[in-house]
Protein backbone atom coordinates (compact mmCIF):
# COMPACT_ATOMS: atom_id res chain seq x y z
CA UNK A 1 0.00 0.00 0.00
CA UNK A 2 1.51 3.26 -1.09
CA UNK A 3 1.45 6.26 1.17
CA UNK A 4 -0.32 9.26 -0.33
CA UNK A 5 1.79 12.28 -0.85
CA UNK A 6 1.88 15.00 1.77
CA UNK A 7 0.19 17.41 -0.62
CA UNK A 8 -2.80 15.11 -1.05
CA UNK A 9 -3.11 14.66 2.75
CA UNK A 10 -2.90 18.40 3.28
CA UNK A 11 -5.48 19.00 0.56
CA UNK A 12 -7.86 16.42 2.13
CA UNK A 13 -7.40 17.98 5.59
CA UNK A 14 -8.27 21.43 4.28
CA UNK A 15 -11.26 20.04 2.42
CA UNK A 16 -12.40 18.19 5.58
CA UNK A 17 -12.16 21.39 7.63
CA UNK A 18 -14.10 23.30 4.99
CA UNK A 19 -16.83 20.65 4.87
CA UNK A 20 -16.98 20.54 8.68
CA UNK A 21 -17.56 24.33 8.77
CA UNK A 22 -20.27 24.01 6.13
CA UNK A 23 -21.98 21.23 8.11
CA UNK A 24 -21.96 23.36 11.29
CA UNK A 25 -23.34 26.34 9.35
CA UNK A 26 -26.10 24.19 7.83
CA UNK A 27 -26.99 22.71 11.23
CA UNK A 28 -27.33 26.20 12.74
CA UNK A 29 -29.45 27.29 9.80
CA UNK A 30 -31.57 24.12 10.08
CA UNK A 31 -32.19 24.63 13.80
CA UNK A 32 -33.15 28.26 13.15
CA UNK A 33 -35.56 27.19 10.44
CA UNK A 34 -37.04 24.52 12.72
CA UNK A 35 -37.69 27.14 15.40
CA UNK A 36 -39.27 29.44 12.85
CA UNK A 37 -41.43 26.59 11.54
CA UNK A 38 -42.56 25.77 15.08
CA UNK A 39 -43.51 29.40 15.67
CA UNK A 40 -45.43 29.52 12.39
CA UNK A 41 -47.28 26.30 13.29
CA UNK A 42 -48.22 27.79 16.67
CA UNK A 43 -49.47 30.96 15.01
CA UNK A 44 -51.55 28.97 12.54
CA UNK A 45 -52.96 26.83 15.34
CA UNK A 46 -53.91 29.92 17.36
CA UNK A 47 -55.50 31.52 14.33
CA UNK A 48 -57.57 28.42 13.56
CA UNK A 49 -58.68 28.18 17.20
CA UNK A 50 -59.65 31.82 17.21
CA UNK A 51 -61.49 31.45 13.92
CA UNK A 52 -63.31 28.31 15.08
CA UNK A 53 -64.17 29.20 18.68
CA UNK A 54 -64.23 32.98 19.01
CA UNK A 55 -67.19 34.85 17.69
CA UNK A 56 -66.82 38.44 16.65
CA UNK A 57 -69.55 41.00 16.62
CA UNK A 58 -69.82 44.39 15.15
CA UNK A 59 -70.70 47.40 17.30
CA UNK A 60 -74.24 47.44 15.97
CA UNK A 61 -75.07 43.95 17.21
CA UNK A 62 -73.45 44.56 20.57
CA UNK A 63 -75.63 47.55 21.28
CA UNK A 64 -78.94 45.96 20.30
CA UNK A 65 -81.23 45.06 23.12
CA UNK A 66 -82.37 41.47 23.54
CA UNK A 67 -85.96 42.06 22.55
CA UNK A 68 -84.89 43.64 19.26
CA UNK A 69 -82.60 40.72 18.49
CA UNK A 70 -85.38 38.20 19.23
CA UNK A 71 -87.86 40.16 17.18
CA UNK A 72 -85.60 40.18 14.14
CA UNK A 73 -84.65 36.51 14.24
CA UNK A 74 -85.90 34.54 11.26
CA UNK A 75 -86.08 30.78 10.82
CA UNK A 76 -83.21 29.26 8.87
CA UNK A 77 -84.12 28.22 5.35
CA UNK A 78 -81.52 25.68 4.24
CA UNK A 79 -80.60 22.34 5.74
CA UNK A 80 -76.96 23.34 6.14
CA UNK A 81 -78.00 26.36 8.18
CA UNK A 82 -80.18 24.20 10.41
CA UNK A 83 -77.28 21.78 10.93
CA UNK A 84 -75.04 24.72 11.81
CA UNK A 85 -77.73 25.99 14.15
CA UNK A 86 -77.96 22.60 15.87
CA UNK A 87 -74.20 22.52 16.26
CA UNK A 88 -74.26 26.07 17.61
CA UNK A 89 -77.01 25.05 20.03
CA UNK A 90 -74.92 22.08 21.16
CA UNK A 91 -71.90 24.34 21.59
CA UNK A 92 -74.03 26.82 23.50
CA UNK A 93 -75.25 24.03 25.80
CA UNK A 94 -71.65 22.98 26.43
CA UNK A 95 -70.65 26.54 27.21
CA UNK A 96 -73.59 26.98 29.57
CA UNK A 97 -72.72 23.74 31.33
CA UNK A 98 -69.08 24.83 31.67
CA UNK A 99 -70.15 28.21 33.02
CA UNK A 100 -72.43 26.64 35.60
CA UNK A 101 -69.66 24.27 36.67
CA UNK A 102 -67.27 27.22 36.91
CA UNK A 103 -69.75 29.16 39.05
CA UNK A 104 -70.19 26.15 41.32
CA UNK A 105 -66.43 25.84 41.74
CA UNK A 106 -66.15 29.54 42.51
CA UNK A 107 -68.83 29.25 45.20
CA UNK A 108 -67.03 26.26 46.72
CA UNK A 109 -63.74 28.14 46.65
CA UNK A 110 -65.26 31.19 48.33
CA UNK A 111 -66.84 28.96 50.97
CA UNK A 112 -63.48 27.26 51.62
CA UNK A 113 -61.73 30.61 51.88
CA UNK A 114 -64.31 31.80 54.39
CA UNK A 115 -64.00 28.57 56.40
CA UNK A 116 -60.21 28.79 56.36
CA UNK A 117 -60.35 32.40 57.55
CA UNK A 118 -62.61 31.35 60.42
CA UNK A 119 -60.22 28.54 61.33
CA UNK A 120 -57.24 30.91 61.25
CA UNK A 121 -59.08 33.31 63.55
CA UNK A 122 -60.02 30.47 65.93
CA UNK A 123 -56.40 29.25 65.99
CA UNK A 124 -55.17 32.76 66.72
CA UNK A 125 -57.67 33.10 69.59
CA UNK A 126 -56.65 29.73 71.02
CA UNK A 127 -52.95 30.63 70.79
CA UNK A 128 -53.67 33.89 72.64
CA UNK A 129 -55.59 32.00 75.33
CA UNK A 130 -52.70 29.50 75.67
CA UNK A 131 -50.24 32.38 76.05
CA UNK A 132 -52.42 34.03 78.73
CA UNK A 133 -52.77 30.74 80.61
CA UNK A 134 -49.00 30.18 80.48
CA UNK A 135 -48.44 33.68 81.85
CA UNK A 136 -50.92 33.13 84.69
CA UNK A 137 -49.28 29.75 85.45
CA UNK A 138 -45.86 31.39 85.64
CA UNK A 139 -47.24 34.08 87.98
CA UNK A 140 -48.84 31.42 90.16
CA UNK A 141 -45.56 29.47 90.29
CA UNK A 142 -43.65 32.61 91.23
CA UNK A 143 -46.18 33.48 93.94
CA UNK A 144 -45.99 29.93 95.23
CA UNK A 145 -42.19 30.08 95.37
CA UNK A 146 -42.31 33.49 97.01
CA UNK A 147 -44.71 32.19 99.66
CA UNK A 148 -42.61 29.07 100.18
CA UNK A 149 -39.37 31.02 100.80
CA UNK A 150 -40.61 32.91 103.91
CA UNK A 151 -42.15 29.73 105.28
CA UNK A 152 -38.83 27.90 104.87
CA UNK A 153 -36.87 30.70 106.53
CA UNK A 154 -39.37 30.81 109.38
CA UNK A 155 -38.99 27.08 109.99
CA UNK A 156 -35.21 27.29 109.87
CA UNK A 157 -35.27 30.17 112.34
CA UNK A 158 -37.59 28.20 114.58
CA UNK A 159 -35.25 25.18 114.56
CA UNK A 160 -32.39 27.39 115.60
CA UNK A 161 -34.31 28.64 118.54
CA UNK A 162 -35.19 25.10 119.62
CA UNK A 163 -31.55 24.08 119.53
CA UNK A 164 -30.50 26.96 121.77
CA UNK A 165 -32.98 26.08 124.45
Amino acid sequence: MDMPSIHVCNKLTVENQHLTRQVRKLRRKNSGLELELGQLKDQVRVQTLLRDYVTTRNAESQTESQWQAKKEQRPLATASRTAAGKQAKGDEDKVNKLLSMHNTLLRRYEKEVKTNAEHVEAIANLNLKIYELEQSLQKANQQGEAAAVPACTARQGHKGSWEEK
